[in-house]
This record gives structure tokens, C-alpha cells and sequence, in this order.
């Protein structure tokens, strides 16, 4: 699944479209495989079989807050790179560069919660096939008790995340990895009590 998120991203464009089935295809695999489901591993692609169009534009909406912080974290190295530089006002950039990074982490955590959620939605939306509004009903009546355990466990991988990347970015491919894992346990313990009437998809 990290090999198919990397070969996504470096095509830029289209990895908004790509992500989204990606994900939703590879979580939902491995929630299956923790039901003790026996599951084909082309089962990983079936977010392009069934609710593309649905699981892209989720991934498009959710990679809306990445803009501002990839914006911010641009003018926050100038500011750096500046501040390197011999310059009287050296305090001032450094200080406005510091601060600009900092905001472009709140958004950079604010991303990883909501994608945490869109991640169950789409999970939902997949599994049972639902349109994207009776996906976010199943999602609030799931999620609307555990909110702030949700939020935690996003802001948990998405730390660990960057510590990974600081691991000569090798570590965040284990991250991934046990994040998958630990996503289809919370994604089971939570949706388990809330499944629609409509059956599951197939695991064959």
C-alpha cells in the first residue's frame, strides 16, 4: 500500500483521485483480514471498482487544509533562509518564521483529523456501498461518543509520522504500517455496533 500511495504521489495531479481509492481499498482489506476474512489481495484495489467518483472527491475536500500549510511552510523557509543572511532586521525574520511554521503545523494537525474521519467515511462508503450522505450519517452515529479518542489517535500517528520522516524518512513507512493495522481495529471497535442494514461487500 505505501509502495501504490508513492508511485501515486509523483504524479502530483492525480494523486488526489488516487489517494482516496487507495486508501479506503487497502484500510478496508486489512479490517477484513482482523475479521479473520479470508481476502484476495486485488481486494486492495476495489476502491477503483466500486465509489470512485464518491472516494475521490472525499480525498479532494480532505487534502484542502495540505494547501495553506504547504503555503505557509514555503514563506516560513524564506523567512529561514533570510534570517541566515547578515541582515540588521535577522531577529524579526527569524522570530515571523518560527511563528509562520508553527501555524503551518496546527494546519498540518488539523489534517490529520479530519482525514482520520473522511478515512472512516470512506471506509463506510465502500464497504456497504452507500452514497456519501448516508455515509456520514453511519459516521456521526459511530464516532459522535469517541470523538476526542479519534482525535488523539490522529494527532498519535500523525506525530509519529513526522518522527519517521526524521528516521531518514524510512521510519514513516513502519508508521504507515502500524497505522493501517491499529486504524482497522478502531475502525472494527467502532462501526461494529452501527452497520447498516445493506451487506457488505464481497471479499472475493
Amino acid at each position: 500500500l505505501c509502495v501504490f500511495a508513492g508511485v501515486a504521489m509523483q504524479f502530483h495531479v492525480t494523486v488526489f483521485f488516487l489517494l482516496g481509492p487507495i486508501t479506503a481499498g487497502g484500510c478496508l482489506y486489512f479490517v477484513r483480514r482482523v475479521r479473520g476474512e479470508a481476502v484476495p489481495l486485488d481486494f486492495l484495489f476495489e476502491g477503483f471498482r466500486r465509489q470512485f467518483s464518491s472516494l475521490a472527491f472525499v480525498n479532494l475536500v480532505t487534502l484542502v487544509p495540505l494547501l495553506p500549510a504547504a503555503l505557509l511552510f514555503a514563506v516560513a523557509g524564506i523567512y529561514f533562509y533570510l534570517s541566515a543572511a547578515p541582515l540588521e532586521e535577522t531577529s524579526e525574520l527569524l522570530a515571523f518564521a518560527i511563528s509562520t511554521t508553527a501555524l503551518g503545523f496546527l494546519f498540518l494537525t488539523f489534517f490529520s483529523i479530519l482525514l482520520q474521519f473522511t478515512c472512516f467515511g470512506a471506509m463506510v462508503c465502500l464497504e456497504y456501498h452507500l452514497t456519501l450522505r448516508e455515509s456520514l450519517a453511519i459516521l456521526w452515529k459511530a464516532t459522535k461518543r469517541h470523538g476526542a479518542k479519534i482525535v488523539l489517535f490522529a494527532v498519535l500517528w500523525s506525530l509519529l509520522s513526522w518522527l519517521g520522516l526524521l528516521c531518514f524518512y524510512f521510519g514513516a513507512f513502519l508508521v504507515f504500517a502500524w497505522y493501517i493495522v491499529a486504524n482497522a481495529y478502531v475502525y472494527e471497535g467502532l462501526f461494529s455496533r452501527v452497520r447498516p442494514n445493506a451487506p457488505p461487500l464481497p471479499s472475493s
